[in-house]
């Protein structure tokens, strides 16, 4: 029987729940103790794998985060006509970077759709690789969220803003293989942190009331380019009912023999899936064409292998969807961090640099937002911290400085390291260890760095036989196109968004503005019949 207690907790309205209780067959989900986890199976065959929804309680706070995300817009605003110009299908789950259909374990849901499948999209498209093979844990961010128990739910956000400071772990770095995962576990070598630092979320955003004939066509073009003209387009985040009923697509229409939602409804923060793809010729109803493709996280037994088809018509039910950006980055500077009984409810870390060697606070700090806490128990083993961002302050002051770890919570730093990278992150230049070990928590470590190693780029970081990248004394670069005559010259990012764009009038050096950010560019050179394409590196 349903604790009545939690069920009063985990109502939006009460009219919304009791129908949505009315609709779709609820079991329980009990712990070793045979006490409720507030989980419950949803699968209505009593045989079938567990089909895992937690509700999560909208409460006035989540609420006014939700409410602050801003609106995504288009960066090519796409009207009536306009919309003509967007394919009439995309479907993400038949590339390459996507990842298969996995079930997810406990009241994961927001983290397995918002980690698992939507980030693990955005960063292999940024690199090519594959989703066989490159998958983002979506238990990494999670375990820092879920109090200890795989049965808590989490809001996807929480687990994005994690992301921002120290990308995400892979499964393949991950202690336990997928299917074996545990809700208190974290990864415990340096490497997985390091390997998982080469993105980032940068930001995101909503689309309200995305059922809308507006932002439907919104929605499809995020899919479509990320509304910018990228090679390919980005997967969407939902919360969504699971009241599903469904049918298999007729003969002539397009995805024939799939399976579609004749219902989708439900309170919307009963359940997190996400969106791959879209086509316009999709239907049950030929006066109805179009639909939306569903991935859910509850195994392929669901739906088609794992997906389902939702009518544009019957997307009304949202309120909002989210979209994440993701963005390469170049970790230059990382503490390694040996732990030794760490706990792991309240603690954390902050990192900080200041010039100088005989300084005793930082000048600058970084932290992690709520990373390495909130869970249970104690943590042993190796983590990563992510220091790049006293790159600049640092190679300026000649490779001389002090880096400093504040920490916070209990347990023992037993060894400390910075550790140096070349203009790839991939090199390791140097590792310099601090002289103490076996710390205390709550002790300021520092680490003095003096001369220990040349961080000036040589002058000539890429050359070819036409272009030139060199970089200047104070971390700027200078760009030399070799053509007579009037070159228009491109910089793009690996996601094909525009960085700059200037005119060269013959051979000539041109300065690179300051803002380009770091990482591999692309160098496009238009000049009479001459077209050139070149990757170059920029480092700071």
């Amino acid at each position: 029987m349903v604790n009545r207690t939690l069920v009063a907790r985990l109502f939006i309205a009460l009219w919304t729940w009791a129908f949505f209780v009315e609709a779709v067959t609820m079991k329980p989900i009990f712990n070793a103790n045979g006490e409720e986890t507030g989980s419950y199976n949803v699968n209505p065959d009593p045989e079938g794998e567990p089909w895992m929804v937690t509700p999560l309680e909208m409460t006035p706070d989540i609420r006014k985060q939700l409410d602050a995300i801003p609106e995504w817009e288009p960066r090519r605003t796409l009207g009536k006509v306009a919309a003509s110009s967007l394919p009439s299908a995309v479907n993400h789950f038949k590339e390459p970077e996507f990842r298969p259909v996995f079930t997810q374990k406990g009241g994961a849901c927001s983290a397995a759709s918002g980690t698992g499948y939507v980030y693990t999209w955005e960063a292999n498209i940024l690199t090519g690789a594959e989703g066989t093979t490159n998958r983002c844990m979506y238990f990494y961010g999670y375990n820092f969220l879920n109090r200890g128990s795989a049965e808590t739910g989490i809001w996807w956000y929480d687990a994005w803003n994690i992301f921002k400071y120290t990308g995400c772990v892979r499964e393949a770095d991950w202690p336990s293989p997928l299917g074996r995962e545990q809700g208190t576990e974290w990864a415990a070598t340096y490497a997985a942190y390091h390997n998982a630092n080469f993105d980032r979320c940068s930001t995101y955003y909503k689309i309200s009331k995305p059922g809308t004939p507006e932002n439907i066509i919104k929605v499809k073009q995020w899919m479509f380019d990320h509304g910018r003209g990228d090679p390919k387009g980005g997967c969407v985040q939902l919360n969504s009912g699971v009241d599903f009923e469904e049918k298999v697509i007729p003969q002539g229409s397009a995805e024939a023999g799939s399976k579609i939602a004749t219902v989708y409804d439900g309170p919307n923060t009963i359940h997190a899936m996400m969106l791959a793809g879209y086509n316009d010729d999709v239907y049950l109803d030929p006066n109805k064409k179009g639909a939306f493709l569903l991935v859910n996280s509850w195994g392929t037994s669901f739906g088609t292998k794992g997906t389902l088809w939702i009518p544009y018509d019957k997307f009304v039910t949202e309120t909002e969807v989210y979209l994440m950006e993701v963005v390469t980055h170049v970790p230059r500077l990382e503490f390694s961090v040996t732990l030794k009984d760490y706990g792991k409810s309240g603690g954390g870390f902050t990192s900080g640099f200041a010039k100088g060697t005989d300084v005793s606070n930082p000048t600058s700090t970084q932290t992690y937002g709520k990373a390495f806490s909130g869970n249970t128990g104690t943590f042993t083993g190796e983590i990563g911290l992510d220091c790049s961002k006293f790159w600049q302050e640092y190679s300026q002051g000649g490779g001389t400085g002090t880096f400093f770890l504040q920490s916070k919570g209990s347990g023992t730093v037993a060894a400390l390291s910075l550790m140096l990278y070349d203009e790839t992150g991939r090199d390791l230049v140097k590792e310099i260890r601090c002289s103490k070990t076996n710390v205390s928590i709550g002790t300021t470590m520092s680490i003095v760095v003096e001369n220990a190693v040349a961080v000036t780029e040589p002058l000539i970081v890429r050359r070819t036989d036409n272009i030139t990248l060199r970089k200047l004394s104070r971390a700027g670069y200078e760009l030399f196109i070799p053509f007579a005559g009037v070159s228009r010259v491109t910089i793009d990012d690996l996601q094909g968004r525009e960085q700059t764009t200037f005119t060269s009038n013959g051979s000539a050096w041109h300065k690179l503005p300051k803002h380009l950010n770091t990482g591999i560019k692309i160098v496009r050179v238009g000049n009479g019949n001459k077209q050139l394409v070149e990757k170059i590196n920029i480092v700071r």
